[in-house]
């Protein structure tokens, strides 16, 4: 499942940079975003650490 969430952060940074070309169009649509991607990370990490406890939980299941 880790795999998954590597790819799936991958996926993300693509559209990262897709924001980063729309930040060029509107300085103020720039600001709201740099608000959103502010918070993701910290989303993000708790992320990860809920598909750890999955890990444990399967591996205790199997």
């Amino acid at each position: 499942m880790r795999y998954c969430w590597k790819g799936e952060g991958v996926d993300v940074k693509l559209n990262r940079t897709d924001y980063v070309l729309d930040w060029t169009d509107s300085a103020l649509d720039r600001t709201d975003y740099l608000t959103l991607w502010t918070d993701y990370p910290l989303e993000r990490t708790d992320y990860r650490l809920d598909w750890t406890d999955y890990d444990y939980n399967r591996i205790n299941y199997d």
